[in-house]
């Protein structure tokens, strides 16, 4: 079974369903040899050259297509893949039985590893060690498997040091993205002073009538209150809901680009953030109204 990133069209789905059954075989790959000497090649060597050692290729028993599966699709296992994404290769999924019958050993090609913070120099020491002596290994003994030949050897990829060399671009990033919710928030709350001004002036009117036919202090207080708290909750609604699920976007774009990213949902500062908007949302409208007198103490 092929398996590809969501990139089939409506006409290639339909292939690919034609194509289940299709005989499929494998080959081993070029040695770092035969790549070097086609490269230097003229053009019209390299045909020959291929014919020759396309023959001489290992090939697998024939298998047979089950199709092509999208590993974005609903509920698709999260399975392993390389470290650094999916573009421009080809998945192929196959039982273990079936991988017994290819040209081919099995090999562990990606390995993550959890340190904890205090033992991280030295573990970073020791995989470093048994890197070095595993590549030369490689280099001094290359013909002791012929899958072997030209590897380009292990290496290790730390996330703590590539979050220290991007310090400086993250750091920038943060005085920007803060100073532009800074100035969202600022125009935010100047519009809702604004609105609130202009509402309580026109309600003035609609206040000294509904004062006459028996409306008290506390009740025209628990009414401001109650129509400021109405602000908040749809503003907490947009924020869970609209604001939550373009945080995800952003966060499954990140985790793609940079291999360090690690996302937290803010969940405290959601908390803090809807306590403040809930107490400035009650208190704003009551010291308008104190303000233009309407008769609030």
């Amino acid at each position: 079974m092929i398996l590809h990133d969501h990139k089939l069209s409506l006409q290639q789905e339909k292939a690919a369903k034609e194509s289940v059954g299709e005989p499929v075989y494998f080959t081993a790959m070029w040695s770092e040899e035969q790549w070097i000497s086609f490269n230097q090649m003229a053009e019209d060597e390299r045909a020959a050259a291929v014919e020759v050692w396309e023959a001489g290729r290992k090939r697998s028993e024939e298998f047979s297509l089950c199709g092509y599966l999208d590993n974005r699709s609903e509920g698709f296992p999260a399975i392993r893949q390389t470290w650094h994404g999916s573009e421009g290769l080809a998945y192929y999924l196959i039982s273990e039985k079936g991988f017994a019958k290819l040209p081919t050993e099995k090999k562990t090609l990606y390995m993550e590893l959890d340190a904890v913070d205090a033992k991280e120099p030295e573990v970073k020491r020791q995989v470093q060690n048994i890197i070095l002596k595993e590549n030369q290994r490689r280099e001094e003994l290359p013909g002791t498997a012929e899958d072997e030949k030209g590897e380009a050897g292990i290496f290790v990829i730390s996330r703590t040091d590539l979050l220290a060399e991007s310090e400086g671009y993250i750091r920038g990033n943060r005085v920007i993205l803060g100073s532009i919710s800074a100035a969202l928030l600022f125009a935010g709350l100047t519009n809702y002073f604004n609105i609130m001004v202009t509402g309580i002036l026109s309600r003035k009117k609609e206040f000294e009538i509904m004062e006459s036919i028996g409306l008290t202090r506390r009740q025209k207080r628990r009414l401001v209150a109650a129509e400021g708290l109405y602000y908040c909750l749809i503003a907490a609604a947009l924020t869970v809901t609209v604001g939550s699920g373009i945080l995800r976007l952003i966060c499954v774009y990140m985790e793609r680009q940079l291999s360090y990213f690690t996302f937290h949902y803010p969940a405290g500062w959601m908390l803090a953030m809807v306590g403040a908007l809930a107490a400035v949302c009650v208190a704003v409208p009551e010291i308008l109204c104190e303000r233009i007198k309407l008769g609030l103490p």
